[in-house]
């Protein structure tokens, strides 16, 4: 199915809180609050390549209260710039998010599920697949703007010259006008797209467990990098899947349309100002999840 959302201009983001962990673990996660009452879910996001903590700022403001957020910080961005980035999405890696995840959300109270994009999409879904070797498995994982594991990258960008890279990236949605020419964001932020591109492309785990909880695939109807045939075969990682299409390149899920799309599959708590879907093309809903 896929859906049109029409969407506001979102409002300031909020401030982050570092939140405290084991050493082991400490500076994987920061937690951004909207208001002062208690949380009933967690939403833990996982950044895109390139992208650092504050990835989902648009997010914060349409977010009801009763909703954490939780945001994977990688190293080599934000608190963590001083520290080499990742180029291999490897079970350590996993490892440390799961302990420094697990570790916050304590014996399970309230619910969590997982969103990620892009390689971050990868990555949630690794790390689900971790909590749920510990017992802890999620509410639900949403997997956007993303291959399915098991299919190989139909577009490796991680290979390209830098003029070829950044070509591609702008091309991609991924970098705002006012960047594109400064040369000092540049330098620093092209070899930690590459490095994220390196541990993204190159991931091929081999065979997957199917997960336990409803996984929701989404993809983008213009997005060249992760065109539907490859996110569809995400389907075959959980007994309960959806694939979905929506309008627009590789960045179709900012602002509003990503957290209603979003709050509507986990059926928490409506999005602040938020607006009902339109459908583009008519099919069977899952009553359980979308509504009828």
């Amino acid at each position: 199915m896929s859906t049109i959302l029409t969407t506001p201009p979102p409002a300031a983001p909020a401030s982050p809180e570092r939140l405290p962990s084991p050493s082991s673990s400490s500076g994987w996660l920061a937690r951004y609050r909207n208001g002062p009452g208690p949380t009933r879910h967690t939403l833990v996001a996982f950044p895109w390549s390139g992208a650092g903590p504050t990835a989902y700022n648009s997010w914060i403001p349409l977010l009801p209260q009763e909703i954490d957020l939780v945001t994977v910080a990688l190293p080599g961005r934000d608190d963590r710039r001083d520290e080499d980035p990742v180029t291999k999405l490897t079970p350590g890696l996993v490892d440390a998010i799961t302990d420094a995840l697990l570790a916050h959300t304590g014996d399970g109270d309230g619910t969590v599920a997982l969103f990620g994009h892009s390689f971050g999409a990868l990555l949630a879904h690794a790390v689900a697949v971790r909590m749920q070797e510990h017992q802890r498995t999620p509410q639900a994982v949403i997997v956007s703007g993303s291959r399915a594991p098991m299919v190989r990258p139909p577009h490796p960008l991680h290979l390209l010259g830098e003029r070829e890279l950044l070509a591609k990236l702008i091309d991609m949605g991924g970098l705002p006008p006012r960047l594109q020419r400064h040369e000092q964001f540049l330098r620093s932020w092209l070899p930690r797209v590459r490095a994220d591109l390196t541990a993204c492309e190159t991931y091929w785990p081999g065979t997957l467990p199917v997960l336990d909880c409803p996984l929701f695939a989404w993809s983008g109807a213009a997005d060249w990098y992760a065109p539907a045939c490859t996110t569809h075969r995400w389907l075959e990682l959980a007994p309960d899947a959806t694939h979905t299409t929506f309008p627009g390149g590789h960045f179709f899920i900012s602002g509003q349309r990503g957290t209603t799309a979003l709050l509507q599959a986990l059926q928490w708590p409506r999005p602040v100002a938020a607006r009902p879907l339109r459908l583009l093309q008519s099919q069977p809903l899952l009553a359980r999840r979308w509504g009828a």
